[in-house]
């Protein structure tokens, strides 16, 4: 969920439970890094980002790629 991951980013201490029988245990998360893919919030269904979650995020915008560079990418996958 977008609270799941919010929470993973800010710099903060999680508890972490081996079992029922453990008492928790802290770990610190660091060098964490987050990646996704989404269409933008223009497109039906679809609704923004909340600023909440942006505030650790940083967004890059790329555009759609021309018929040539789209023939590249995919000839590789096929070839690997």
């Amino acid at each position: 969920s977008l609270n799941s991951a919010r929470a993973a980013l800010e710099p903060t201490r999680h508890a972490r439970t081996a079992s029922s029988r453990c008492a928790p245990t802290w770990v610190s998360l660091e060098r964490v890094v987050a990646a996704a893919a989404c269409n933008p919030p223009t497109d039906a269904g679809r609704r923004a980002l909340p600023p909440r979650l942006l505030r650790h995020l940083r967004v890059l915008r790329v555009g759609t790629p021309d018929r040539g560079s789209l023939d590249r990418v995919y000839a590789c996958y096929a070839a690997a």
